[in-house]
């Protein structure tokens, strides 16, 4: 049986920069991703510096027509702090089988940067 490779099953794609977002406790929302044909998607969100005392979240949010008349909305159980401690750390989001079409990721700065 032939070996297959990872990126045969798979698109990747930029979803979000968050250095993109303006600096205080502005929220950063992703670009949609369409899930037709797919039936999992997995966010990988790089923190640099954490500003102690920041209040951060990250989380998915999906649409049935990327945002239009179908504003996005936070898919529950997906979301993940991320501590004024966690400079430098990697996190990963793994969503499968999402009910909508669209999908995005969402980084909610409540306090600061």
């Amino acid at each position: 049986m032939p070996i297959g490779y990872l990126s045969d099953e798979m698109k990747l794609s930029k979803a979000i920069s968050v250095t993109a977002g303006a600096a205080a406790s502005t929220d950063v929302a992703g670009t949609g991703l369409a899930m037709d044909g797919f039936d999992s998607v997995m966010a990988i969100v790089q923190v640099g510096a954490v500003v102690s005392g920041a209040v951060t979240t990250v989380k998915w949010q999906q649409s049935d027509d990327d945002g239009g008349s179908d504003a996005y909305s936070d898919l529950e159980g997906t979301s993940q702090t991320i501590g004024d401690t966690d400079d430098e750390n990697v996190f990963y989001l793994d969503l499968k089988k999402p009910l909508k079409r669209y999908v995005r990721i969402y980084v909610d700065r409540a306090t600061q940067n």
